[in-house]
This record gives C-alpha cells, sequence and structure tokens, in this order.
C-alpha cells in the first residue's frame, strides 16, 4: 500500500493507531493470555505513525462488571494489585522496553518500511541516518537477517536484550527473547 514506501510522507495525513479506548472496547483477546499480549505490543509498538496506548493496555487490565452501560466496563480500575510481580509486571517491562526503543529510534514512526526475511519476520525501517531492523517471532539462537541496513563488519546491539552481535555474510547471530531490536552499537 501507499505507506510501505513512504509511511507518513503525506503532510495532509498522519495514521495514529490505538487497541482501545473507551468509546469501543478493550483488547485483550484473553486478557490472561500473557503470550498473546507480549505478540500484540511487539507489532503494535512497532507501527508506523503515531501509537495511542489507553491505560491498562500494557498490563493486561480486564473490563469490569458490565452494568449495561456500555462505555463503563471498558473504564475499570487499573489492576495494580497484579503489577508488584509475576507476568503481569513482566508485561508492563517488555511494553517499556519497546517503547523506549521507539522513542529512541524516530524510524519506527517515520521512516522508510522495507521487509528483508519471512521467517521470523524481519523488516528494516529507515529515517536519514536512523537505521533500525526488527524481527518478530524471534526466540533461542537465531540468525537475522540484516539486509543491507548494517554493512558486514558493523556491531549491532539487540536493544532487547542488550547483546551484541557482529554483521557477517549479511546476517547476525544472537540469542533472541521473542522479538529483535536490532541497531547500530555506539
Amino acid at each position: 500500500a501507499k505507506y510501505a514506501k513512504d509511511i507518513n510522507s503525506d503532510p495532509n495525513f498522519n495514521v495514529l493507531s490505538y487497541i482501545s479506548s473507551h468509546d469501543t472496547k478493550l483488547f485483550f483477546g484473553d486478557y490472561q493470555d500473557v503470550a498473546l499480549q507480549r505478540r500484540v505490543a511487539n507489532s503494535f509498538m512497532m507501527l508506523p505513525g503515531g501509537v495511542q496506548i489507553y491505560y491498562g493496555d500494557e498490563s493486561g487490565r480486564g473490563l469490569m462488571k458490565d452494568d449495561g452501560v456500555f462505555d463503563q466496563a471498558m473504564r475499570s480500575d487499573m489492576n495494580w494489585s497484579e503489577l508488584a510481580s509475576g507476568e503481569k509486571a513482566e508485561l508492563v517491562k517488555h511494553w517499556q522496553k519497546l517503547g523506549q526503543f521507539r522513542n529512541k529510534h524516530p524510524a519506527i514512526g517515520a521512516g522508510t518500511h522495507a521487509k528483508i526475511a519471512d521467517t521470523p519476520y524481519t523488516f528494516s525501517r529507515v529515517r536519514g541516518n536512523d537505521k533500525v531492523v526488527v524481527a518478530f517471532g524471534a526466540s533461542g539462537a537465531q540468525t537475522i537477517s540484516v539486509g543491507s541496513i548494517f554493512a558486514d563488519g558493523t556491531t549491532v546491539r539487540d536493544f532487547y536484550t542488550g547483546s551484541t552481535a557482529t554483521v557477517s555474510g549479511g546476517k547476525v547471530s544472537l540469542t533472541a527473547g521473542g522479538v529483535v531490536l536490532l541497531e547500530a552499537a555506539k
């Protein structure tokens, strides 16, 4: 589509994406399914354009009891008691890490997108000198293609795990935690 080549290149149109709002419904699928919540966070936080996080999206907050008022259930209390430790606390940390990477790299929201590989699904975003490679569905020992984004001999860092690797043959080998967020190591 239009934005596959130049994300947000139209000065009269900008994308704002959201998962949930008080006017629609909460995305929670099965809000107790933390693995699903993590996958949704990966995709959502790497979308082009702007992203709007509705409170509780980052913590798998569920609906309050439906009292017959359509949008009242979407305004449930924040699930603070679930966030002290455990899966929901780790889910919030996951969202935070993705948000920090997005904040650090304007190419995520406003760069040119190019698919690099199908398995794991890998793409690049480039905006000027800001270049990143992202891989979804990468767990355990992985070899990630970086296409022409990072030259052989370049040291890259997986922002998610903090590990570094050197590009060789257009690829890097590393241990992944479900998502890989590659940037040039400084």
